[in-house]
């Protein structure tokens, strides 16, 4: 696209910040709780009791599920459908199988799926059968063969049947039936082993198993071929889940693709309906009441009700998840952090209505509760899919795009959700490859549609007859990048040596080392463009020889340096140094004379070492805009009871700050708040700040449609589409 072809768009953000688009063309229910099934519910008594959240989710356990689910091996090899009723449960029969199947949770297992065995190409299923028959049962087991017959699969493949009796002890005259199924593809063997004897009517039992069994089927483990004519392609790192409750990813990728929550943030971030048609609020902001549209359903046709939203909601916040991000999103429930923290059953702060209906009142009225649960972790999940094991492999959410395929650490392929309670997106397919292959080569190759850049390619991508060439957006996310440091271990438990640290980087010079990324030096944690940013707040933050003073005077100068050993960890590629790495350990190093080892970690490795709580002294870290609120900040980093709390900051006069200014509702003095707040964090310096994030450069291919740049990460893939 010829630069006189670019329209530029301009938008002040805040006093000298300009951004430019480049745009190319007590848990309540009535007394007698309703099945929350598709069905629809009682109507409510006038005067609802409460019941615990763990007698609700029991009660879910329980349902009998009305439709088949299809189960996934842990690889994704094979699928086969459970029958109505069964459940997954975590007694094993033995150490041998990958899952075993019982009536009811805790009961006796019915069914069981073992191990792949490896095999060679001539092994049939029937040798496979009788040689896991002679290796593990026959005489470990002490059982009798009976007949042996092929068996017919949906799928056309063979396999091989076997009955028998086990004796486990025959002096006492038990005696117990038994059969194996097993298939033979691809060098493996599956064997499905059931034992009609434990079940309720040992004849249904077998018919049902029979029916399951005929259901397998071997899954492509290779990506799988599609029409690339009308789908998009994307790059993405390997997901460290799919689950919403666990993850912290945003909603602009596959979280947003596939699941969603009662409402979402659009593309100008506000908060628009998504399952929820319309929401009521009381007079004093305390309590919402959701209805739900009625053609919201599950990717597989399910309807969803107020049961669903339920569960995803205390599945997510539950004390067994163990999640980091659900209180980001759910906390402001009434009663249900006390429900996190395990203290407490119930939740009073969510009320069933009716199937169609939810009420929420939240403990203090704050402005940013529904933006808050625009987030993946509020999202809906399906509360019969994620009782099977490995059910991430193929989540039925109620998203814009169904799974049709994952393949781990290769690709993830989507299409378009024929159930979606919104407009069917236009895309025919959506396929995100995972890569360690530069994003500049594979959109060179036409495996990429859009790639992220810097900006002195822009000659080459804006000459048509360059393999890059595309259409180039300029996109501002509002981010703030520093060091945590952990007050809770030496040496960062002595604010003198976390201040020092601070003032001995010159923030200037930091953002000029940054490669061209255009970062501006950061003071505050607000980023420019956010509300409540201040360009008047920029106090010292280089000051050398205070910082020298302040490092002899802690407790842990030995003399010549620190006593403590200090270790930054940062996500990378595997190279340990960047510019501005160096720049920061030369600053530490060389001005106040201590040692600094640093560990480069891959970003899965990186990411999982923080959720563990196990990086050490100090890590690189940033804040993105979840919500244009500065609460998304200063409560998230700051709170001393905030899951994002890294740095193990803890100081109850500025939780009380927190709390003031989150329920104030006048801008003004919620403002004058924060520049308190930034005076504490300032002199606490729990953190390093660094610098506030550049622009990144987006590029589409010139027939990818629909897209707009947004200052927050939120789904979009449903409006774009295909015009070459």
């Amino acid at each position: 696209m010829p630069i006189d072809r670019l329209r530029i768009f301009k938008k002040a953000l805040a006093p000298g910040c300009v951004i430019a688009l480049l745009c190319g063309c007590s848990l309540v229910f009535p007394p007698a709780m309703p099945t929350l099934s598709a069905t629809p519910a009682p109507s409510p008594t006038s005067t609802p009791t409460p019941i615990s959240a763990k007698a609700f989710l029991q009660s879910v356990a329980a349902e009998a599920v009305n439709y088949p689910l299809r189960y996934y091996s842990p690889e994704g090899a094979i699928s086969l459908e459970i029958p109505p009723g069964w459940v997954f449960n975590q007694k094993k029969d033995s150490g041998e199988e990958v899952d075993a199947i019982s009536e009811t949770y805790g009961g006796d297992v019915i069914a069981a799926i073992y191990h792949p065995e490896p095999s060679s190409k001539e092994t049939t299923a029937q040798q496979a059968t009788v040689s896991f028959l002679k290796a593990d049962w026959i005489t470990a087991r002490q059982m009798e063969t009976g007949g042996q017959m092929e068996f017919a699969f949906d799928s056309g493949d063979p396999g091989w049947r076997a009955d028998g009796t086990l004796v486990p002890d025959p002096g006492n005259g038990i005696r117990e039936d038994c059969i194996f199924i097993a298939s033979t593809l691809r060098n493996l063997t599956y064997v499905l082993a059931a034992y009609p004897s434990r079940a309720k009517d040992p004849a249904s039992f077998r018919t049902d198993f029979e029916k399951m069994a005929r259901t397998l089927r071997w899954e492509e483990t290779n990506p799988m071929e599609f029409d690339k004519s009308d789908a998009l392609q994307l790059s993405s790192a390997e997901p460290d889940t799919l689950d919403p409750a666990l993850t912290d990813a945003e909603t602009d990728g596959v979280m947003g693709d596939i699941y969603s929550g009662l409402v979402v943030m659009d593309r100008s971030l506000k908060v628009q309906p998504a399952l929820a048609e319309r929401w009521d609020v009381t007079p004093d902001g305390k309590t919402y009441t959701f209805h739900l549209k009625k053609n919201a359903q599950f990717q597989n046709g399910r309807p969803v009700n107020a049961g669903d939203v339920i569960f995803s909601w205390l599945r997510a916040a539950g004390p067994e998840l163990n999640s980091d991000t659900a209180l980001l999103s759910l906390g402001d429930i009434a009663g249900m952090k006390e429900y996190h923290e395990g203290k407490t059953d119930n939740v009073p702060g969510i009320r069933w209505i009716d199937a169609g209906t939810i009420q929420v009142t939240i403990l203090d009225p704050v402005s940013t509760f529904l933006e808050k649960i625009t987030s993946p972790a509020a999202s809906v999940v399906d509360r019969y899919d994620v009782r099977l094991p490995h059910w991430e492999l193929h989540p039925n959410g109620t998203g814009p795009f169904r799974m049709v395929q994952r393949v781990p650490e290769r690709s993830i392929l989507l299409e378009p959700n024929s159930n979606y309670y919104d407009s069917i997106p236009k895309l025919k397919y959506l396929m995100y490859w995972i890569s360690s292959s530069p994003q500049e080569t594979l959109y060179k190759n036409n495996r990429l549609d859009q790639m992220q850049t810097a900006g002195a390619l822009l000659p080459q991508i804006l000459d048509p007859h360059d393999p890059l060439f595309g259409n180039v957006f300029i996109q501002q996310r509002l981010c703030t990048n520093f060091i945590t440091l952990n007050n809770s271990i030496p040496p960062f438990d002595d604010p003198l040596v976390r201040k020092a640290f601070e003032l001995a980087i010159n923030r200037p010079i930091y953002a000029e080392v940054t490669a061209g990324l255009g970062d501006l030096p950061g003071y505050g944690i607000l980023p420019p463009g956010m509300p409540g940013y201040s360009a008047e707040w920029k106090p010292a933050m280089f000051d050398l020889e205070t910082a020298k003073q302040l490092l002899h005077q802690s407790r842990y100068f030995n003399g010549s340096g620190l006593s403590a050993d200090i270790q930054l960890i940062l996500p990378t590629d595997g190279l340990e140094y960047s510019p501005t790495m160096e720049y920061l350990i030369d600053s530490w190093e060389n001005n106040l004379g201590i040692k600094i080892s640093v560990e480069g970690l891959p970003a899965e490795t990186y990411r999982a070492r923080v959720k563990a709580g196990d990086y050490g002294p100090a890590m690189m870290d940033s804040q993105c805009a979840n919500f244009p609120d500065p609460e998304n900040f200063y409560d998230f980093l700051f709170s001393g009871d905030s899951a994002e709390n890294h740095s193990h900051y803890r100081n109850e006069q500025m939780d009380s700050l927190l709390e003031t200014a989150r329920t104030e509702p006048d801008w003004n003095k919620r403002i004058a708040y924060y520049r308190t707040a930034d005076q504490m964090i300032y002199a606490d310096a729990p953190i390093i700040i660094l610098s506030y994030s550049g622009p990144e450069y987006i590029i589409w291919k010139p027939f990818v449609m629909g897209f707009l740049p947004t200052f927050a990460g939120v789904p979009q893939h449903q409006f774009l589409w295909i015009n070459r």
